[in-house]
Parts: structure tokens; sequence; C-alpha cells
């Protein structure tokens, strides 16, 4: 089978020799958690009864998370743990011979340090190579390193995804932008890590940010709240904010109730709960002007947000808004934070007439303006339905954390081309 381009991005190749006094499934789900894209069981001192238990263990962790798992070398073992491929070296089981064994449907990788072995593995029915050691590597001390020039033409003479190894960490991945590759594979610099998760969101936001880059971005289209402008908390604690108006304090987590219904609904029932002698529209106007005065006089850019626009600007990248939030709310924000400069142009779901949930008409309408295609126009979003609406209309997509959405992390971070801690992060893709 021809592999997801993308399935390569962060590949992690487990060593027990880091394991400590971890459990290498334990250490497995670390960095699954961390923004993983496939993950190669290697063990070549284990007996085959016990390979095949830790391969049925991690293959298990490895389908939880939706991950592509890959046994090293060991036929065998692939067959009998159900994995979804191998990866195979110059001196294993040639490429056809283990297509022959595994299955039309199965993955197969080769490890190639030179233009012929790439093309011999690619006409041998390889999905995908795997080349180096691109900054040397302590994992195989008879690896030397291979140059950028070398690693380049092999990503260049073969229409398979290549992916650099050997000696790959978060600080050199910078050095492999322009060589055509799929991808880097990791060893040392995500187990060795003592806090795994973490090492593996920065490589992966590294590796991620060089893929876009090579995209050549032509717009790009920012959700307001959660991205932006941190007003998320304004939205979380706007009950509490306006009963306090009324002089009612109460340790009820009203805002759960409230948010999910519409502004009317919501006020509806503050209404019925609470001793408030006003009209269901007194509430909602009330409310809306409550939140008005956060916009004009309180809710802070996002950190990073200002200094983004600004590199995006002088990229000659066009950028909008397209947000869920009324205009009157997104003008004063822009205008007082000062980024409104930075701004093209601003859309928003009521003008529209349609959210993001139901369809990708905001985002439309700013690209449009933009000139733009879907193919090289970047939409940052926080939430998991704007992801999913913006991904299936084929638009590019930048994922961006923020607390109000903390549960949907883990589903975003799989979609996304690229995922973001904070805007601070974002480095290589002008």
């Amino acid at each position: 089978m021809a592999i997801e381009r993308d399935r390569l991005r962060l590949y992690a190749v487990t060593d027990r020799s880091w394991t400590r006094e971890r459990p290498l499934c334990e250490q497995v789900e670390q960095a699954l958690r961390g923004g993983v894209t496939m993950v190669q069981l290697r063990e070549k001192n284990l007996a085959q009864e016990e390979f095949l238990r830790e391969a049925n263990e991690v293959g298990a962790l490895c389908r939880r998370f939706g991950v592509p798992f890959l046994i090293n070398d060991n036929v065998e073992v692939a067959l009998a743990c159900g994995a979804d491929g191998v990866h195979l070296g110059q001196t294993d089981r040639k490429p056809e011979q283990a297509r022959r064994l595994l299955g039309a449907d199965k993955i197969i990788g080769v490890s190639a340090r030179t233009v012929e072995q790439a093309l011999a593995a690619q006409e041998q029915g390889a999905d995908y190579l795997g080349s180096g050691a691109v900054f040397g590597t302590a994992t195989k001390e008879d690896a030397k390193p291979l140059s950028f020039e070398d690693f380049s033409a092999i990503c260049h003479a073969v229409s398979i995804p290549v992916v650099a190894i050997g000696g790959v960490a978060q600080d050199n991945i910078p050095q492999l932008a322009g060589s055509g590759m799929a991808g880097v594979a990791v060893i040392r610099a995500l187990f060795a890590s003592r806090d795994i998760t973490a090492a593996a969101e920065r490589m992966r936001c590294e590796v991620d940010q060089l893929m876009l880059a090579e995209k050549k971005l032509q717009g790009a289209i920012f959700d307001m709240d959660g991205v932006l402008l941190d007003s998320m908390p304004v939205w979380e604690t706007i009950t509490g904010r306006y009963l306090a108006t009324q002089g009612i304090f109460t340790e009820t987590d009203c805002n759960a109730f409230v948010a999910t219904k519409t502004m009317t609904g919501g006020a509806e029932y503050l209404r019925t709960h609470f001793p408030l002698e006003k009209t269901t529209e007194q509430i909602v106007n009330e409310i809306v002007a409550l939140i008005l005065k956060a916009y004009q006089e309180e809710i802070p850019a996002k950190p990073g947000a200002a200094e983004l626009l600004q590199a995006l600007q002088k990229a000659g990248v066009k950028v909008t808004v397209a947000t869920a939030s009324a205009r009157e709310l997104v003008t004063p924000a822009f205008e007082r934070t000062g980024l409104s400069k930075y701004i093209d142009g601003v859309f928003t779901c009521p003008e529209v007439g349609i959210g993001k949930e139901e369809s990708p008409a905001v985002y439309d309408r700013a690209r449009e303006f933009m000139g733009t295609d879907r193919a090289h126009s970047l939409v940052f979003e926080d939430s998991l339905h704007g992801i999913r609406t913006a991904k299936k209309a084929g638009y590019l997509t930048a994922g961006i954390h923020d607390p109000s959405s903390e549960k949907e992390q883990d589903a975003i971070r799989g979609l996304v081309d690229l995922y973001l801690e904070s805007l601070e992060d974002a480095r290589y893709i002008v």
C-alpha cells in the first residue's frame, strides 16, 4: 500500500536501552500523546515469544491512537501480532519477499543510504524509505553521517516518501528544510527524554512547520476567540459576572447550563432560577452589554498574536479573521489590542448566515476576499468542529491550544497540519 505521507512526520523507533525503570509501553503511550504519527518496535535481543508479547501490547496501544505500527526486521512477529507492516534493513529480506508474506495491504519500509539503494527498494515494492544517519547516531556505532546533499538526492530520486533518521533532535530538524523529506524518525531524542510527551510535542511542531513552509502559504484565516484573543475566560464566567451585577452570588456553576443554550435560552434559565425581576429580553441585553464592555476594555491578545500577524504581513501573506462572534465585539477588541493593523478583512458567522459547525462558508468568504486557493490557505482554530469543517473543505489547518477546549486537544492534534501550544511557537511557516 502507498502510505499517506503525513503518517511519516514524526516516526518513533523504540530502543530498550532508554527505558530505565519505565515500561516500554508507557514510553510509547507518552510519545503517542505528544503527536507521534507512526511507531516502529525495534528489538534485536528479545526472544521470539517475548518479542511477540510486547508487540501485541504496543500494537494495541497504537491502534487505540489510530497510528500505524511496524515491526523492525521480523516478518514473522509482524504477521503474528497483526502489525501494519515492517521496516527492513539492507541485509534483511528483500521487500518483494516480505510483500509475498505480508500481503498487498501492509506497509513496507526500507533503509537506504544511496540513490542506487533507494531506487532498488522502490522498484522492489517499498512504500517508504528511511535514510541516514543524517546527523550521526549513537544507536548504531557503524552508521556514518549522510550529507544533506546525499540525503536530498535520495528524496528527489524516488516517488515514495523518505524519512530522515540518525541523530535527529529538536534543535537540528530545521537543518533538514528543503531536503524533500516526509518526516523524521527519532529514537534517543524521544525515548531518552525525561518528559517524552513534551519532547514529542516540540519535535512534531518543528516538523509540521517545515512541511507547511514548503506549501508556499498564500493566506491565513484566524479564528478570534481562543486564537487571537484570550477571551474564553470571559465567556466561561459571564453568567457569574452578570449575577454579581444583580447582587446575586452563588456557588452553582450556572455557566455550564447556560453555555449549552442560545443567549435567549440562557437568559430564560437565569430568569426562572434566580430572583430576577426582569424580562428575558432585558437579561439578554444586559449580558450582551457586559460582554461588549469586556471586549472594549479588558480582553487581551493571545501571547505571540501580534508578532505572528506582523510576520505574515511582512512575508506578503494575506490575513483575515473568520469568527462566530458578532462584529460589534470584533472591532473594538482588535482596535484596542492593536491587531487591526495587521488584518486585511474580518468575516463573521452572523453576517454569513451559518456557523462553522455546519459549513465552511465563513472560511470561504475570507479566502475569496484574499484571492487564494484552499490548498494554500491556513485556518487557525482552537475548536475541534472548526478544524473538522476546514479540513474537510480542503484547507490547511493549524490547531491552537486553548484551555477552554482541553478535552479536544488529542483529537485536534491528530487532524491538523500544524499544532501549536502557543502562537509564540510559530517560526518557520513563512
